[in-house]
């Protein structure tokens, strides 16, 4: 979290720095939360999709 604030030029120590700072890091928890829930549900249709294609080539 750190390198990735740095790299968007959050360094001021002053309020308005924090505020920024935190905000940025408020908003990339929520996104990561997100694309992690996103990833899990896609992982579990590819799955399913899989079963399917398989139990239809064994005739099942």
């Amino acid at each position: 979290m750190a390198m990735w604030c740095w790299r968007y030029g959050i360094s001021s120590l002053s309020l308005a720095g924090h505020k920024h700072a935190v905000a940025v890091g408020i908003v990339y928890s929520i996104s990561e939360r997100i694309f992690e829930e996103c990833r899990e549900e896609w992982n579990r249709i590819k799955k399913a999709t899989k079963n399917d294609v398989g139990d239809s080539e064994s005739g099942k």
